[in-house]
């Protein structure tokens, strides 16, 4: 491999801004499959039929870039893996977002056809290691950086002398209602408190949807928080909150991707979930100032007068070396398929091909599946026998 030809498809709402940063690469492509069906289309995968429409030409890339590890069986995701998998294109995976906890999300990062799974910052494998008592290597995860807060850096600055005067508030849902979440953010009274605060605030203030719940319903059909009439309601692109005097949320990646413009954040301060290795770093390491509702008056005033110096070095190491990952990622890339050092992966590579292919001679999804069908015959036999 001597020049990259990458493809990346998502299959969320929420991460199309990553297809306009993969977009500015010059050498990856980027697909969005989208689904129309169920309670919530937004926030759930596509059928493979959407991923077939679009009718990729998978034999001109030679990688594959995911920022989507989960996948529902016969699924648009797990076809596309397949697809690159039989093609012998090697495919990348990468964190898409701030997620609550190690534990929740170790067992299928990476995913069985995906070698690499490439963390936002090095916070990431320092809590692997804290969490589960081992290096991060033992899961193949590593930290190049994000390719979007690297993108978003390079290219919009927040000037605090150019704004339109407004505040943003971001809609971060209950993730009961929102997603069935076993253990989860319980924020809408919070909001509730905010939102009557800035009510008596000489302040405008516009309210960012969530993209995967523009309608303010779960995905199970529930009824969400949804904020007052009088404040205005905006489906933006991540980089016009340069526009904005402040961007305030609890605990939004959202708020990540302010800074990393140099956007102003204030940090809602709420009982964060601690199950399972749960842990707000931005707030917890300083990066942030938690910020009780009663403080944010003087907070906004404080801030209108002198800015926010982010922690350069704290900010990278929640997102990687900005201004270089997407270098680093590129050059990554090609030293590691010019020189095959990498045994473990091209031994994980056969692996899954393997099974791949013996899925494919059985007729079944899964090799369970296999095992069970010999059970059933057996049970059928003697149970019909003479």
């Amino acid at each position: 491999m001597d020049s990259l030809s990458a493809l990346c498809v998502t299959f969320y709402r929420n991460q199309i801004h990553i297809n306009n940063a993969l977009n500015s690469l010059g050498w990856c492509d980027t697909f969005f499959v989208e689904n129309k069906a169920g309670l919530n289309p937004h926030a759930t995968q596509a059928d493979s039929m959407s991923l077939i429409e679009l009718d990729i030409d998978y034999d001109k890339y030679n990688v594959c870039l995911s920022f989507n590890d989960s996948y529902l069986p016969g699924g648009a995701a797990e076809l596309h893996f397949k697809n690159c998998m039989e093609r012998g294109i090697p495919i990348y995976s990468n964190q898409h977002g701030f997620d609550k906890s190690v534990i929740n999300i170790k067992p299928h990062t990476p995913n069985r056809y995906t070698y690499y799974w490439n963390t936002m910052g090095k916070y990431w494998l320092d809590r692997f290691e804290y969490c589960v008592g081992k290096k991060p290597s033992t899961r193949r995860w590593i930290s190049i950086g994000s390719l979007k807060n690297d993108y978003l850096f390079k290219n919009y600055k927040h000037d605090q002398n150019n704004t339109n005067g407004k505040i943003l508030v971001l809609h971060e849902p209950d993730t009961g209602p929102s997603q069935k979440d076993k253990d989860p953010f319980v924020v809408s009274h919070v909001y509730q408190e905010l939102v009557e605060l800035l009510g008596t605030l000489d302040v405008e203030v516009d309210f960012k949807i969530h993209p995967s719940w523009p309608n303010f319903i779960g995905n199970f059909g529930e009824k969400l928080w949804s904020p007052p009439d009088w404040i205005n309601i905006v489906d933006i692109d991540l980089p016009e909150m340069i526009e904005y005097d402040v961007v305030i949320g609890a605990y939004s990646t959202v708020l990540l991707d302010a800074a990393s413009m140099g956007v102003p954040v204030i940090n809602l301060n709420f009982e964060y979930p601690t199950g399972h290795g749960s842990h707000w770093g931005p707030g917890e390491l300083g990066l942030f100032r938690r910020t009780e509702i009663e403080e944010i008056p003087d907070y906004i005033k404080q801030i209108r007068a002198n800015g926010v110096d982010y922690d350069h070095e704290l900010l990278c190491y929640f997102l990687g070396p900005l201004g270089s990952v997407a270098e680093n990622y590129a050059e990554f890339i090609l030293k590691n398929h010019k020189e095959p050092n990498n045994k473990s992966y091209l031994k994980f590579n056969r692996k899954t091909k393997i099974i791949l292919k013996t899925q494919k001679i059985l007729g079944v999804k899964y090799i369970k599946q296999f095992f069970k069908k010999i059970y059933n015959a057996i049970d059928y036999y003697i149970f019909n026998r003479k």
